[in-house]
């Protein structure tokens, strides 16, 4: 449950309300390790109550409901977009939350009794100021497998997480990669722009002045 909690957190940037049908004491070790598994500054405006009725009356960011009565559940309201429900008894959840990696990650290390104030450590120093930012650093630290091109895009664009990017011999290759695919569907597309460019009859001099501007740029870079 913690981890659909703090995927649906870190999904909706802290926006959306969630809502439990679960144990006060329940509720408590879910907010401890959602406190336990962010930036300082992320949780401040992430309030936690429980209440006994009226659940989507509540104006906190995770809402706790319980009731011993057969078959007692949450509004359907509470499990459609944008909010986020989940129930402890039935596992009826949100269909619209995705299971994040590092809400995987960081429920499985503090399960094993493992901290993360390292990393979050880190992200204060990189000035992390999303829930989006939070996954790119996880990424880039911890996950270099999970180093999608626009991840590297946002890392490369961000100048407190472009050092750390040098420096890391498995993100340098991720953007081998993403360089030499960018190539390979340029070299495609310009196989085809020449190949239209031949059938309309265009004269090799007004080609060649076209891939001297290209080749003068690649030199500046």
């Amino acid at each position: 449950m913690a981890t659909f909690v703090l995927s649906a957190l870190l999904q909706s940037n802290y926006q959306a309300p969630v809502y439990l049908f679960v144990p006060p004491e329940t509720l408590t070790g879910v907010a401890a390790v959602v406190a336990s598994s962010i930036p300082r500054i992320h949780g401040q405006g992430l309030t936690i109550v429980m209440r006994d009725a009226d659940v989507l009356r509540s104006d906190a960011r995770i809402t706790g409901f319980w009731s011993d009565s057969y078959g007692a559940d949450l509004p359907d309201a509470c499990y459609e977009s944008p909010n986020a429900g989940y129930h402890s008894v039935f596992s009826r959840k949100s269909d619209h939350v995705q299971t994040l990696p590092y809400a995987e990650f960081a429920v499985a290390q503090l399960a094993e009794g493992r901290s993360l104030a390292s990393f979050l450590k880190l992200c204060e120093q990189c000035r992390v100021k999303s829930a989006e930012e939070l996954q790119d650093l996880f990424a880039l630290e911890l996950a270099p497998a999970r180093l999608e091109f626009d991840r590297l895009l946002r890392l490369i664009d961000n100048p407190a997480t472009l050092p750390r990017l040098r420096q890391s011999p498995a993100a340098r290759q991720r953007c081998v990669d993403w360089v030499r695919s960018d190539l390979a569907k340029f070299a495609a597309e310009l196989g085809g722009v020449l190949d239209r460019a031949g059938r309309v009859g265009l004269e090799k001099g007004e080609l060649l002045s076209a891939l001297d501007r290209l080749l003068e740029a690649l030199r500046r870079h």
